[in-house]
């Protein structure tokens, strides 16, 4: 596979993964806000987890799809010659990235809702003083 092709190809699936997680970012700030309406009854949101789950499948098999030409574009990356391309690809993860953070932060944001719900006085839920 040459450069460009290679390139083309992490770009194309960096594209996709990035349209997905955004959408998982965008699914949970919904779920949470649904959450918050709904006073915590998780059944109002169980389509979304589910749909949650189906975008982290396709991110797997994305990724494993990939693996290799990534492996590949770690080694060869410095040597590159088309660097316009290489730039828009760093580029492109980097956008992956912070989007990935974004997604992180809002689940960690669920969790805590939902663990505030699960026990609302904030204790571990033991019953030792």
């Amino acid at each position: 596979m040459n450069d460009s092709d290679l390139i083309s190809l992490l770009s194309t699936s960096f594209t996709k993964q990035l349209m997905w997680y955004r959408e998982l970012s965008d699914l949970v700030h919904k779920t949470l806000g649904q959450l918050v309406l709904s006073r915590g009854d998780v059944t109002q949101v169980m389509e979304n987890f589910t749909r949650k789950q189906k975008i982290l499948d396709m991110i797997v098999e994305e990724r494993d799809h990939i693996s290799g030409s990534v492996d590949l574009w770690q080694k060869c990356k410095k040597g590159i010659k088309d660097g316009q391309a290489s730039d828009e690809l760093d580029d492109l993860l980097k956008k992956t990235a912070a989007v990935i953070s974004e997604f992180l932060d809002g689940e960690a944001q669920l969790k805590r809702y939902l663990e505030h719900v699960k026990n609302p006085k904030g204790g571990r839920g033991d019953t030792k003083p």
